[in-house]
């Protein structure tokens, strides 16, 4: 394995100054060689894409996980779509349980409050061969746990009962869960297939999620209907009736904090040992305060249509909490900050914009010349190909990956090592010996 960094010195590190290939090159190769959980804030879901194509070049894209901003607008009557609770559950899961991975997650999405570390263990439903079911009181906890009941299943956040088999789909699942009952007793539990609705491997065990972060359990309606009975919002009555008969109405995740006497910050969720890649405390603070406005903006106009939300202050986790909780894990920061050197030294490739391809093939010989390991990303199967050709017809030798474990490798005697991902942008480490070539960047989009 390449040794890019001492992970110890990592620590409060401005990686700001690299490109965001070489960003993603260190978040892998710390969470390669500790193990530990990655968090990365980022600026926004175009860049929560971008860093995504980009580690997937470098870690098994299974160890990458998004966690998705609501896809709603602030205090309007509507929730977030089942596929992204679905998925922030599963990322608070894996962390509530020290799975390790790598979190990109919009500082949008982490600002909300959520329920507690011990709401989310204590709300999954274990359900294993022998045991047995209730099927009506499971479907009931099911729709107080978010989920829709339907015919078919062909999304998480579903359920169906169709005689004596109960099909699930919970978040953390690759594929549905079927559930074979002989009577009350579960006598098997499979995955299936959405597309042909087939039975496939055998399960020793279910393990169901919630797919709402806000319960509608009995304790939860019990806590929530004085607090909402103060409140003036014209929809009130007909809220607290929904909530008395295990509905959520559209919405409510703006009254969330009410549900669990104040609410989570998604930081309490990080493991100890976990490294968090943010910007500093300034420039996180000057994001966090403009999506803030937009949310105090969007409060001002649900009160002059009636409503009565919670502020903002009571919705959100602030710049200074958040800092709070990162100021407690290891730290590497995308900005650059003067007086705080990078972890590595590099430079980006030199070739011109309109470069021919025998110009092209001059560079990669010149790389390959100053013994450096050159890696080429192309993600274009054509395009590789032809490239494969051309550096053999010039008696360069070259290795074909279909893999991404870069520096995991070890050293390929003819220099060149071809893998078909896509990665953002060029850069030579000359220090480590190797580079990272784009495709994309090489011949133009």
């Amino acid at each position: 394995m390449f040794e890019l960094f001492d992970a110890a010195e990592f620590n409060a590190r401005s990686i700001g100054s690299m490109p965001e290939a070489v960003r993603s090159l260190l978040a892998a190769a710390f969470f390669a060689r500790s193990g530990s959980s990655v968090v990365w804030l980022v600026r926004d879901d175009a860049e929560m894409y971008r860093l995504q194509d980009d580690l997937s070049c470098f870690v098994d894209p299974v160890n990458i996980e998004l966690f998705y901003a609501h896809d709603v607008r602030p205090y309007q009557d509507d929730s977030p779509s089942r596929e992204v609770c679905g998925g922030r559950i599963r990322v608070l899961d894996d962390l509530n349980n020290a799975r390790a991975k790598i979190v990109l997650a919009p500082l949008r999405a982490v600002l909300p409050r959520t329920f507690g570390r011990q709401v989310l263990r204590a709300s999954a439903i274990s359900i294993n061969p022998g045991d047995e079911l209730d099927r009506d009181a499971l479907a009931e906890e099911l729709v107080r746990m978010g989920y829709e009941r339907s015919p078919l299943i062909d999304d998480v956040g579903q359920f169906s009962m169709r005689g004596f088999v109960v099909d699930i789909f919970s978040p953390g699942m690759d594929d549905p869960v079927r559930i074979d009952l002989f009577g009350e007793t579960v006598e098997d539990i499979r995955k299936f297939s959405l597309e042909t609705q087939r039975s496939g491997a055998r399960l020793g065990a279910a393990r169901i999620l919630p797919v709402s972060e806000i319960l509608v359990t009995n304790a939860n309606v019990k806590r929530v209907r004085p607090l909402l009975r103060r409140r003036s919002d014209e929809r009130r009555d007909q809220i607290i009736s929904d909530l008395e008969h295990g509905i959520l109405p559209p919405g409510m995740e703006g009254y969330l904090p009410l549900f669990y006497e104040g609410g989570t910050c998604f930081f309490e969720y990080l493991p100890a040992d976990a490294l968090v890649i943010a910007p500093h405390a300034g420039e996180l603070q000057e994001i966090v305060g403009e999506i803030v406005a937009e949310y105090a903006r969007a409060c001002e106009k649900a009160v002059a249509n009636g409503r009565d939300p919670l502020p903002p202050a009571e919705l959100l986790c602030g710049a200074d909490e958040i800092n709070a909780h990162i100021a407690k894990a290891q730290i590497a920061i995308t900005d650059s900050i003067e007086g705080v050197r990078a972890p590595l030294a590099c430079r980006e490739m030199s070739l011109g914009r309109d470069a021919g391809s025998e110009k092209i093939l001059e560079y990669l010989a010149g790389l390959l010349s100053e013994g450096l390991q050159v890696y080429l990303f192309v993600g274009n199967r054509m395009l590789a190909e032809k490239l494969v050709y051309a550096l053999k017809a010039h008696g360069l030798d070259v290795a074909e990956r279909d893999d991404y474990k870069v520096f995991e490798h070890e050293r390929f005697a003819g220099g060149f090592v071809l893998i078909p991902r896509q990665l953002s942008g060029s850069v030579i480490l000359a220090e480590k010996r190797f580079a990272l070539i784009s495709g994309d960047e090489l011949f133009g989009t």
